[in-house]
């Protein structure tokens, strides 16, 4: 990822746990237990192209951007230079969409490391399967490392961003921790993309001091790194460097924020979730539209502004209720 300008949010910190217990590490490819080739329909007279698929299928995405910049960056004196990465990142980029590769099932593509989960089981909200999991997992862990940092960032103030990052990174070791008890955490998992999942995380904590979140808020990644290691998982199946992100996060110091440890609670998600909560707003209330300023009367809308004058006074009320309106921020 692009080194950005540091950026200190917050207080210093301190806890109490030990550091994580490494293990030994191996290679092998983890897409071996890829499933039967899923039939698609080859209607072309069709409307709907969409492929059709099963509950647990993956689909093939577009290498990101930065990861190939990265890779090319490791290559030292044969890396190729600004246009040129451009150039070739496009090249690929074309030829992957002549395939058709682009939301393709995986199994069809067995060379392609970039995939993703496509589970229906997010639509049901009261589902806690390990596949509903660990779609949201890596589908945030997608975002956030592939899009500005800064964006989260800048999103809310240092304490709130830094409560949020210990959720993020305690909610991915309870889901790594699930997979282990479900013996899933191994080479042949059948959670394919297991292995990029898990660099793409690391990524993220090895990209957050650059923002002046470190220590405490971070040392989650060190956990994850003893994930990896246990699993014996092959870093080149990673985002682009993931051997030294794997070094470099298990190496990152002090002790972890106190927690109470359970068996369904085995990284103090709870903990973490409840002290971020507390301090977003509302008494911890997620949800609602208590703070969307558009569906705010005109008089409360002005109430709230500094000049005591509706900042939407220009945008209709029909629009305001068929929401045709968007807000952006200037810079």
């Amino acid at each position: 990822m692009p080194p950005a300008k540091k950026q200190k949010t917050g207080s210093e910190s301190s806890a109490v746990t030990a550091p994580a217990e490494e293990h030994g590490s191996s290679s092998s490819n983890p897409r071996k237990n890829d499933k039967e080739q899923t039939s698609v329909p080859s209607d072309s007279s069709s409307k709907d192209v969409t492929p059709k698929f099963d509950n647990k299928d993956y689909i093939c995405i577009p290498w990101p951007g930065p990861d190939y910049e990265a890779e090319n960056n490791e290559k030292g004196d044969d890396a190729l230079d600004e246009e040129e990465v451009e150039e070739a990142y496009g090249k690929q980029f074309e030829e992957a969409k002549e395939k058709k590769l682009f939301l393709d099932l995986a199994s069809k593509h067995p060379e392609w490391k970039w995939l993703i989960e496509f589970n229906k089981e997010v639509k049901k909200p009261k589902t806690r399967s390990l596949h509903h999991l660990w779609a949201i997992m890596s589908s945030m862990g997608h975002w956030l490392a592939f899009h500005d940092l800064m964006e989260l960032i800048n999103s809310d103030d240092g304490t709130t961003i830094q409560e949020l990052i210990q959720v993020i990174g305690h909610a991915f070791l309870t889901v790594l921790a699930a997979l282990d008890d479900a013996g899933e955490l191994k080479q042949d998992s059948a959670f394919l993309d297991l292995t990029l999942v898990m660099s793409i995380y690391l990524e993220i904590a090895h990209d957050l001091p650059d923002y002046g979140i470190e220590g405490e808020d971070i040392v989650w990644a060190r956990e994850v790194v003893a994930y990896f290691r246990k699993a014996k998982l092959d870093p080149k199946n990673g985002v682009a460097g993931t051997a030294k992100l794997l070094e470099t996060c298990s190496a990152f110091e002090g002790p972890m924020r106190h927690f109470k440890k359970t068996v369904n609670n085995p990284w103090g998600f709870t903990t973490f979730w409840s002290g971020f909560a507390n301090i977003i707003g509302g008494g911890g209330r997620r949800g609602g539209n208590q703070f969307d300023i558009t569906k705010m009367s005109r008089s409360k809308r002005a109430g709230y502004a500094f000049d005591g004058k509706d900042p939407l006074e220009d945008v209709s009320q029909d629009d305001l209720k068929n929401n045709r309106i968007m807000i952006t921020t200037m810079y």
